[in-house]
């Protein structure tokens, strides 16, 4: 089994393993491992063996065309990863019926564009959305699945490959999704992040405000317009000032998801931090506990209550 996994096994071996396991047959196998008896003829051993060459690098793409349909999902997952299959095997990895394995070969960057706008309809909502995960996703699919599905918090490889072009188009898009797509990207050109600042959008105003462009003027401008729906996001960021962290953290419509961030935001003041101390959120009470502006003797009082309790 491990020699089945070894780079450097030499071809005539792996061929071997692949066909029937290699030569002798094995005398254990995971049918009778704990059997004294042992079994008739091994073969969930030699099925193990074989499926375990088949994840090997070195095996040439036509080697794996007797895998792609395997029951055990593992073994055509990892097959689904490689950049170096014919389209025809991509396509029948797309018919998997495991989405473990569809889900795999949605983020595959060599499936092509017909395959990957076959996968953005597939069934199964795991597998849309790793489509969106795929560097290689157009961005008129990235934009469509992106108006009706919820996509991952931090910037997709697509945008992050994105040319400037491509990130003004998204950035002025009618589209607020597509406009937060582009908010997440860390290296927005500044136009874009001043222009995105002051989107009328909660949801691109989420995105952009932990961007490390932004000036404590835009920040405290964007809590005005949007108030406590974006505190936790503004909170993030590290441009934050002293005077907009007390007033988020004193707002009684702050959610706890913001005090988190306001309690850990090294500008947040000593009383802001002590006050976030009996904040029934335990969350918020660690991150409180741990900021270095917590004075020494609030320090030792916690200590006390800790070892009183």
């Amino acid at each position: 089994m491990s020699l089945a996994h070894n780079d450097h096994i030499p071809p005539a071996l792996l061929t071997a393993l692949l066909a029937d396991g290699g030569s002798p047959a094995p005398t254990r196998c995971a049918a009778c491992h704990l059997r004294t008896e042992g079994c008739s003829d091994h073969a969930p051993g030699i099925r193990r063996i074989r499926l375990a060459a088949a994840t090997n690098p070195a095996v040439p793409p036509a080697g794996l065309e007797n895998f792609l349909d395997a029951e055990e999902a593992g073994t055509p997952a990892e097959i689904a990863e490689r950049t170096d299959l014919p389209a025809a095997f991509h396509a029948r990895l797309a018919t998997h019926p495991a989405a473990f394995v569809r889900e795999t070969l949605a983020r595959n960057p060599s499936i092509g564009e017909p395959l990957i706008l076959q996968l953005t309809e597939d069934p199964d909502p795991g597998v849309r959305l790793a489509v969106a995960e795929n560097p290689s996703t157009p961005l008129s699919y990235l934009t469509a699945l992106a108006g009706r599905r919820r996509l991952s918090d931090g910037p997709l490889s697509r945008i992050l490959n994105a040319t400037e072009p491509e990130l003004h188009k998204l950035a002025t898009s009618r589209v607020a999704q597509a406009r937060a797509l582009a908010a997440a990207r860390p290296d927005l050109p500044a136009p874009l992040v001043d222009r995105l600042a002051k989107d009328p959008d909660i949801g691109v105003a989420r995105k952009i405000a932990p961007h490390p462009r932004l000036t404590s003027h835009q920040l405290t401008d964007m809590a005005d317009r949007h108030g406590p729906p974006v505190y936790g996001a503004i909170a993030q960021n590290p441009a934050c000032p002293a005077k907009l962290l007390r007033r988020m953290a004193r707002d009684t419509g702050s959610a706890r998801k913001a005090l988190r961030p306001i309690a850990a935001h090294p500008a947040s003041p000593p009383d802001i931090i002590e006050g976030l101390l009996a904040n029934p959120d335990p969350r918020v009470v660690h991150a409180a506990a741990a900021h270095p502006a917590l004075p020494v003797e609030t320090m030792e009082r916690l200590l006390d209550r800790a070892a009183a309790s």
